[in-house]
């Protein structure tokens, strides 16, 4: 194939522009990388066996801020902030009610860890004293 070769359109004469287009896109196939928690890993099977034996987990969002998060990317996507005012401060807005989402979630999950650790400590004390707790 000449490059070099330049074809007039047949319809009005000028030079036409070859434009390249791929038939189909190939994914980077190597997933191998150094994690600082897991080390080396060699795939997306040996790092999910990787945070498994270590205890970790994949953040998932809670369902209580999907629905922000969805409409904070609307908003990104169809607003232009430097002109737009109104929207950046809609945005910014969305953004605190979903942190203090995210903080109350982690302050209620706190709660419950620890109210199971004291409901636990009490029934070992009641079994080792032999008193009926109720």
């Amino acid at each position: 194939m000449n490059d070099d070769k330049h074809v007039d359109c047949p319809e009005c004469g000028k030079p036409m522009q070859r434009i390249f287009c791929s038939p189909f896109i190939t994914g980077d196939l190597n997933y191998e990388y150094d994690d600082p928690q897991l080390g080396y890993v060699k795939s997306r099977q040996d790092r999910a066996d990787k945070m498994k034996a270590a205890g970790l987990t994949e953040y998932v969002e809670p369902d209580a801020t999907k629905g922000i998060t969805e409409e904070r990317k609307y908003i990104r996507g169809h607003s232009d902030f430097g002109q737009d005012k109104g929207a950046l401060a809609e945005h910014e807005a969305l953004g605190r009610k979903k942190g203090e989402i995210r903080r109350q979630e982690i302050a209620k999950a706190e709660i419950r860890s620890k109210s199971a650790g004291i409901q636990s400590a009490i029934k070992k004390a009641a079994e080792q004293t032999g008193v009926n707790v109720s």
